[in-house]
């Protein structure tokens, strides 16, 4: 019975896992449409890396090696090893380490101003770089779709750019649509500036990465219980002896 929760709790353990690592791969994803607006002149001495940058490479890592951890939980439960229940367990306790300073550090550093700042920097330098590049002002138009938003701080952004309608993508419209978007069209008003949807559903992104951080830690704690539980229960066999043909013969005799 032991056996059959450790191996559904490894498997649980594995999928948080899983999801952790997606999630850092959604998310770096999910920066990088962003950072490929800056211009890249402005940035050609800046080898900092910024958490934003950081924080989902390390939810990848701590995935992966949940996934790992996971994957020797179930061998483990099919083999009645003592052996094997100890290294599992030095395991767990390494990847709840790494769990837990995830969570921590997206919390900390990624759910803060700083995250904000890089992305509004990137936003607004691509803004202002669509002015004049068809290449940003596309890239800002896909993300203008995808987003549902308009300008970087609304619609009245695009009126120091001397246009006279918005881009089709503020007002819903397709790329080959022949419709105008006016200044004054209600589904252009309505919409948040980029800036302030993208900043809000990063943090809410990052939040998700540390919630899932912290199940997987729980999922963790309980692999490791039954592990050690597993242990405990685990005795030594007894060797077995076993006579040779010859000791067998002189018994016979």
């Amino acid at each position: 019975m032991r056996k059959v929760i450790l191996y559904i709790l490894n498997i649980l353990y594995a999928l948080f896992g899983l999801a952790l690592f997606l999630g850092g791969v959604a998310f770096c994803i999910y920066v990088a449409q962003f950072t490929a607006l800056r211009n890249t002149h402005h940035y050609k001495l800046d080898f900092s890396l910024y958490w934003p940058q950081v924080i989902p490479v390390v939810a990848c890592l701590a995935g992966i090696f949940v996934i790992f951890v996971s994957c020797f939980g179930c061998c483990t439960a099919s083999k009645n090893n003592k052996g094997f229940t100890i290294m599992q367990s030095i395991f767990i306790l390494i990847t709840l380490i790494v769990l837990i300073t995830c969570a921590a550090l997206t919390l900390k550093y990624g759910d803060n101003e700083e995250t904000d700042v890089y992305l509004i920097d990137a936003l607004t330098d691509g803004f202002s770089e669509a002015k004049t590049s068809p290449n940003h002002q596309e890239m800002f138009s896909r993300i203008e779709s995808w987003l549902g938003c308009c300008g970087a701080e609304g619609s009245s952004s695009y009126r120091p750019h001397g246009v006279h309608y918005l881009p089709q993508s503020c007002c819903g419209y397709s790329e080959d649509s022949n419709q105008k978007c006016e200044f004054t069209s209600k589904e252009a008003t309505d919409r948040h500036g980029c800036v302030k949807v993208v900043v809000s559903y990063s943090r809410l992104f990052l939040r998700v990465l540390a919630a899932a951080a912290a199940v997987a830690a729980f999922f963790g704690i309980l692999s490791l219980v039954a592990t050690l539980a597993l242990s405990i229960d685990l005795k030594r066999k007894p060797a077995v002896y076993e006579a040779t043909d010859i000791e067998t013969k002189k018994g016979l005799l």
